[in-house]
């Protein structure tokens, strides 16, 4: 069965352009974790099964439980964890612990840090949700779903041609699960599009393996991949929004699309490819506002200056009655004046990340 799975890279459509983002008079720090985090998390504890916690998140639908030792915060048991048990082999889920396979520490974030803060450290891991900790209190839990539904709102423009993953990894619908979940934890991937004498005809996820194999104690090896894959796939065109695609995920409680059209699959556009880009846009445009701050500084500062100068060459010409000393003054109102434009044009660019800064030079 080797030989049927295979990975592939899907050819682009042709780009119309890039539209660029309109920020909505936010900045990151307006929104906070404690705005968007869940607080209705489910624990398990280290010494019991993997099917037994498995089962529970199956019951809740949500995708992990923090793992918890008495007033210990021990770890926690993703969809992940549970493939990459899945693709080891070996011992029965009903009878390998939580703690064997759990992940530990536990990445945690306070309430007040920033959106966008927990987004990076979600990037920078590779993981897809933080405990929201205040000292050792346990207040919740933040995923990749709670941020894209809250930034994802702001930049409701590009297309998900612009940002989805084209590398597409598929599996015949005549693997094993096993196999597939191997190359699932080898790639470090969430799903594989599943096709049959090459046509696409679904998919299969994380979730699908904990849900459909694991939680209902199947062998791995014995069950294919044509029986627990989601189809039909939900797929949508690459010129679909963002904003759309993201309602789309969140309505639906899934975590990617297949970007298809007219049979043709392009790629996968995921939660982490928008929250990645997004997130990136954000920060691109935070740092085009601190740049124009430091240049309305400056241009004040230079304009304080200016004004202090003239002052002072006033009251020397009323003193002295010196011409040189007139014609120095008018060209520090001269130059005050066109600095006062300058200010004036920054400002009324602020929040437009595509104006060119050194355009007001």
């Amino acid at each position: 069965m080797r030989n049927a799975i295979t990975s592939c890279s899907c050819a682009l459509p042709t780009a119309s352009g890039l539209r660029s983002p309109v920020l909505l008079g936010f900045t990151d720090a307006d929104l906070k974790v404690c705005d968007i985090m869940t607080d209705n998390v489910i624990c398990a504890t280290p010494g019991e099964t993997i099917l037994s916690a498995v089962r529970r998140m199956s019951e809740c639908r949500v995708s992990c439980v923090i793992v918890v030792e008495g007033a210990t915060l021990a770890g926690i048991l993703t969809e992940r964890d549970v493939l990459r048990a899945v693709a080891a082999g070996g011992r029965d889920p009903a009878k390998l612990k939580v703690a064997e396979k759990m992940s530990s520490p536990l990445v945690s974030i306070g309430p007040d840090a920033p959106v966008l803060e927990a987004g990076a450290i979600m990037g920078s891991k590779g993981i897809k949700r933080l405990a929201v900790l205040d000292g050792e209190q346990l207040l919740g839990l933040v995923t990749q779903t709670d941020i894209t539904r809250g930034l994802v709102s702001l930049w409701p423009y590009k297309e998900v041609g612009d940002i989805m993953s084209t590398e597409v990894v598929t599996a015949d619908a005549s693997a094993t699960v096993a196999e597939a979940a191997s190359l699932m934890s080898s790639r470090s991937i969430s799903c594989v599009v599943v096709t049959r004498q090459q046509e696409t005809v679904g998919i299969m996820t994380e979730k699908d393996v904990l849900k459909r194999v694991v939680a209902l104690h199947r062998d791995p090896g014995a069950t294919l991949v044509a029986d627990v894959m989601s189809h039909p796939m939900v797929t949508l065109p690459p010129n679909h929004s963002i904003m759309c695609a993201s309602r789309m995920m969140d309505r639906m409680r899934i975590h990617r699309l297949v970007v298809k059209e007219n049979k043709q699959v392009y790629g996968i556009v995921s939660q982490t490819d928008i929250l990645d880009a997004v997130r990136r846009e954000l920060e691109q445009i935070r740092e085009g506002q601190l740049r124009r701050e430091a240049q309305v500084t400056e241009l004040t500062e230079s304009t304080a200056r200016n004004l202090a100068a003239i002052e002072s060459l006033v009251r020397e010409a009323s003193a002295l009655g010196q011409p040189s000393a007139l014609t120095s003054l008018q060209g520090l109102i001269s130059e005050s004046k066109d600095n006062l434009d300058r200010v004036s044009r920054i400002v009324q660019q602020h929040g437009s990340l595509s104006d060119d800064l050194d355009s007001t030079d």
